[in-house]
């Protein structure tokens, strides 16, 4: 989380002033955050069995 907030407002202040290169980094940023929370339940389970 405290990677996330700098990575977040840095991704906002060079969507400001570079608009397309923002679009895509707010893609990207978004594309991770969902993979993670994807991901996250299979690591919980994976050790379970073991």
């Amino acid at each position: 989380m405290t990677v996330l907030l700098p990575l977040a407002a840095a991704t906002a202040l060079v969507g400001w002033f570079v608009p397309l290169l923002g679009i895509s980094l707010l893609v990207f940023l978004a594309a991770d955050v969902a993979l993670g929370f994807a991901a996250s339940p299979r690591r919980a389970g994976a050790g379970a069995g073991v």
